[in-house]
């Protein structure tokens, strides 16, 4: 039977991420690597280099906040898409193209791939923040290809398409590590809503016979005959 489920195709990889560690214990990558870079540098070109990735790092934070927000708000319009199930169900039904059923966790893995980013970026490893980031821009243009059509036509200018990729991640890909700073409260928070809302939708096969919207088809008819008369 074929499945009214359409999700994203799967880009998720094992992925180890660098965390910041507390003082009693060895430096991580991108502290030790800092260290380096420091020490082959004089002071001023060092913070330099420092600020340069910094810029780089705060911009790449943007983005990602920027990219979660939107889709916590096409997650919510395909959640409401759930409530109005007459309004497209013959054409689910039918397998006419494009529809098929309303589901929410399709835009897990991208939230889960940018909060991953968001932490490397934010822990100074600025390479490793951008490399998490070309993975979550690539589930998030799957997600987008696998959004119902009915839901689609709910979305502005802004939440239709994935974005572009960010000047700055070519050149974050081969920077060196910025000082670290705290995660942006916003990032996991929009994160956090995206992953843990799992709503989907199972309708039943399409029943053998009349279906509801001929009924109603014939309904309607009656009601104007007797308006007729």
């Amino acid at each position: 039977m074929r499945s009214n489920k359409k999700h994203p195709d799967n880009t998720d990889r094992e992925v180890r991420v660098m965390r910041s560690v507390g003082p009693n214990q060895a430096q991580d990558p991108a502290s030790q690597q800092l260290s380096r870079v420091s020490g082959k540098m004089g002071n001023d070109q060092f913070k330099e280099q420092l600020g340069q990735s910094a810029n780089i790092r705060d911009g790449l934070l943007a983005f990602i906040s920027e990219r979660l927000k939107t889709l916590r708000g096409v997650q919510i319009k395909e959640l409401l898409e759930m409530r109005d199930q007459r309004q497209w169900y013959k054409e689910v039904a039918r397998g006419a193209p494009g529809y098929h059923l309303p589901d929410t966790t399709r835009y897990h893995e991208t939230a889960r791939l940018y909060r991953r980013a968001a932490e490397s970026l934010a822990n100074g490893d600025v390479s490793r923040g951008a490399q998490l980031m070309e993975r979550a821009m690539e589930a998030e243009r799957a997600a987008y290809k696998s959004i119902p059509k009915q839901v689609d036509e709910e979305l502005n200018k802004s939440e239709r398409s994935a974005p572009q990729t960010p000047d700055e991640m070519t050149r974050a890909l081969h920077l060196s590590p910025a000082a670290a700073i705290a995660l942006p409260s916003d990032i996991k928070l929009n994160a956090d809503r995206i992953i843990g809302l799992r709503e989907g939708m199972d309708v039943p096969p399409v029943p053998i016979g009349r279906h509801w919207w001929e009924e109603e088809g014939v309904e309607e008819e009656e009601e104007e005959e007797a308006d007729d008369d």
